[in-house]
């Protein structure tokens, strides 16, 4: 367990303490629950107000931002912020799942981040194509990941778009 960092499992997902009224929500779609777990610490060290959900695969991501089943209160389960969405899951995979948001108009500014573990450069091509904001290779160090949620996602988070990145 990373210091600080104690989510609890509600109706099998992650989630923070709070219901997340009048926070940043953050919507993790990821079938791996260690990457899930290092993601809402890692989110948490940052900005312990953040309201993170983690959810185990593309059916429920879809359910989640259609107000669908489980996820019809937008009151404990409000729109997010910023999504984070693994391309390798069971079920609906987050490639069709990024496709299938990238055809709701309502979602067309929200942004998404790709997640996978492969170095297959085809295939962050295709998320890019898809509709993906960014891309981001796991698993990557404690670290690493809090330091590119401050420089890459906190622009999302509080301005609505990306940080431009500097030159090292």
């Amino acid at each position: 367990m990373i210091h600080g960092c104690v989510p609890r499992i509600y109706r099998g997902s992650l989630h923070a303490e709070m219901n997340g009224k009048g926070k940043k929500t953050i919507l993790i779609a990821d079938d791996n629950k260690d990457d899930a777990l290092l993601l809402h610490c890692a989110f948490h060290r940052v900005d312990p107000a953040y309201h993170v959900v983690a959810l185990p695969d593309g059916q429920q991501f879809i359910d989640y931002l259609e107000g669908s089943n489980l996820y019809a209160n937008r009151n404990l389960h409000p729109l997010p912020t910023l999504v984070l969405l693994d391309l390798n899951m069971p079920g609906v995979a987050g490639l069709k799942a990024l496709r299938w948001v990238r055809r709701q108009p309502q979602f067309d500014f929200l942004p998404i981040v790709a997640m996978s573990g492969s170095l297959d450069e085809s295939l962050m091509e295709r998320a890019l194509a898809s509709g993906a904001s960014a891309y981001l290779i796991k698993p990557v160090a404690f670290a690493q990941l809090v330091q590119t949620i401050e420089q890459r996602f906190e622009g999302w988070l509080h301005h609505g778009h990306p940080v431009e990145r500097l030159a090292a």
